[in-house]
């Protein structure tokens, strides 16, 4: 079983694009993970071809091909029903990850069992692939109230991770517990 399952979905981004977003995840220095990739957009055939490729030359990816078009958080939530990894990272596919991410959140949260999510810095690249300034969404627990309200709970989305979530696989239920968790998130933020 892999210690870290990494969860993203594709839907139109650029393939260039999807293709840095995978190749951060596989150059990764933490190599025990799996990686769950949903194709959101199946009459796209870039995308399959693409993703398939992939998953035929590294057999830590697992590629979900949705039959219609569902959206980000269902998507992610099929992604979720599959997971085998004691902890779960969220990947999006115009992302690129540093290559120790992995590393630095798998040992903090090994080390810090108080703890049950992490996340990172950003930084934002434009559309000429120059690196901007350092962001942080937030450190403390008043901050990321703030970020999930002012960010995720606006964008009405279903699904509320900060990179990194702990999770018990064993119980992790199907789409509409996760809905149901993400909602529990978004009404402790309040």
């Amino acid at each position: 079983m892999p210690l870290i399952s990494v969860i993203m979905s594709v839907y139109s981004e650029p393939l260039e694009w999807m293709r840095q977003a995978i190749d951060s995840i596989l150059n990764q220095t933490f190599t025990d993970f799996e990686f769950i990739i949903v194709n959101d957009n199946p009459l796209r055939l870039e995308n399959v071809t693409l993703l398939n490729s992939y998953a035929s030359e590294d057999k830590r990816i697992r590629v979900v091909h949705n039959e219609k078009n569902l959206g980000l958080p269902s998507s992610l939530n099929r992604a979720l029903e599959i997971v085998k990894g004691k902890y779960v990272a969220r990947m999006d596919a115009d992302d690129i990850s540093l290559p120790d991410r992995f590393q630095y959140q798998y040992d903090f949260l090994e080390t810090h069992l108080e703890y049950g999510i992490c996340g990172t810095y950003a930084r934002f690249i434009d559309e000429h692939s120059k690196v901007g300034l350092k962001v942080r969404l937030g450190h403390t627990n008043d901050e990321l109230k703030k970020v999930i309200m002012n960010y995720y709970y606006k964008e009405q989305i279903e699904y509320v991770f900060y990179d990194t979530l702990k999770t018990d696989t064993a119980n992790i239920g199907n789409g509409e517990e996760i809905k149901r968790t993400a909602t529990i998130l978004s009404n402790l933020a309040q």
